[in-house]
């Protein structure tokens, strides 16, 4: 429909192109503009640099800003809740938490993964058996303050990203493809037995060279096996230093010239 003068009353006519008939009613254009709105609102565009006009497309928003969807408050005890947060891009990200069905148990929309926003999040649901999360700060907070008894699992594939972007995808030294490797190992154990085998790897030698000392329970695993293990990008061993004070070897070795601390638990 296109626009095709006014009527003796002064509104608007709209003319079909393809049959020719004519209506003086508005169109109803309220999915087409949801949907221009949503594709806006997922891209990286910004209204400046978007194909409409910015007013254009702030009227075209209208609609997708009023809409508040409803957060279920079944009181269901799960057995295993995922949490986790869906960037937009912009100043924005959803906040989800799912089940071992992968069905969506609560969202909450936020600028960003504060403790305050889980705390939001988490105080809508029931306390399940078990968190499995990617470790982030502002989550444990919230889940120290809102589920205290609630065991925390990190999940496995986010602490093999976490390592990989550390390392890269092809390390250069040896001590980067040893982490890297254990990382992957980590991410494919899938039960007991795999998970007891993949502990005795780690005990037995760590990606950077030296044999720990500590027992299971003290070994340091996720994020912080990555930050006190190994420099990836520059082969050092500079377990327990700041970023700024970690050596770099001058003869390419991918050695440490000086030993190994202990890192802080």
């Amino acid at each position: 429909m296109k626009k095709n003068g006014k009527t003796s009353g002064g509104k608007v006519r709209y003319r079909c192109a393809g049959c020719g008939a004519s209506t003086s009613a508005n169109p109803d254009t309220r999915a087409k503009d949801l949907r221009t709105a949503l594709d806006w609102l997922m891209s990286k565009d910004t209204l400046e640099s978007h194909r409409l006009p910015a007013r254009t497309l702030q009227r075209k928003c209208e609609l997708m800003w009023s809409l508040i969807p409803p957060v279920p408050r079944d009181g269901v005890v799960h057995d295993v809740l995922h949490l986790d947060g869906i960037h937009l891009g912009r100043d924005a990200v959803v906040l989800i938490a799912v089940d071992e069905t992968s069905h969506v148990a609560g969202w909450h929309v936020a600028r960003n993964e504060t403790s305050a926003a889980w705390n939001r999040l988490l105080s809508r649901l029931a306390p399940p058996d078990m968190v499995v999360c990617d470790g982030g700060g502002g989550l444990l907070k919230a889940l120290h303050e809102t589920w205290p008894e609630t065991p925390v699992q990190r999940c496995l594939f986010h602490i093999c990203m976490n390592i990989t972007q550390l390392t890269g995808k092809h390390p250069r030294y040896e001590s980067s493809r040893q982490l890297r490797n254990l990382a992957i190992e980590l991410s494919r154990a899938h039960d007991r037995k795999s998970v007891d085998e993949w502990g005795v790897k780690w005990l037995r030698g760590r990606p950077d060279g030296t044999r720990s000392s500590t027992s299971a329970a003290a070994a340091p695993t996720g994020a912080n096996a990555t930050r006190t293990s190994v420099s990836p990008r520059r082969g050092a061993c500079c377990a327990g230093s700041s970023s700024r004070t970690r050596c770099s070897p001058s003869s390419g070795s991918g050695t440490c010239p000086r030993p190994t601390t202990a890192s802080k638990a």
